[in-house]
């Protein structure tokens, strides 16, 4: 995997299933590219809920959750070089 440049970095404020506050998380999106010949597996410690590994291109970016990510990539976005957009709540 080649790691390119940094695309967006997402300050999210998660409701947590049944409890009232918000989490806070940092998500960082960077532009990545593989070899056409390489099949996507599980890491050596993924995470618990992890069930599978794949490479979307940006045609493909609804597929994404967090829902702020398809924003980020839907079709026809011309955004601007901006990397930090401000909290999103999901």
């Amino acid at each position: 995997m080649t790691v390119g440049p940094l695309l967006h970095v997402a300050e999210v404020y998660r409701l947590k299933s049944g409890e009232q506050e918000r989490q806070h998380q940092l998500d960082f999106v960077f532009e990545c590219s593989v070899a056409e010949d390489y099949t996507p597996v599980l890491g050596c410690h993924p995470d618990p809920h992890q069930t599978a590994t794949c490479w979307l291109t940006a045609e493909n970016a609804q597929q994404l959750r967090p829902d702020y990510v398809t924003k980020l990539f839907s079709p026809g976005c011309t955004r601007g070089t901006e990397v930090y957009l401000g909290p999103h709540n999901d």
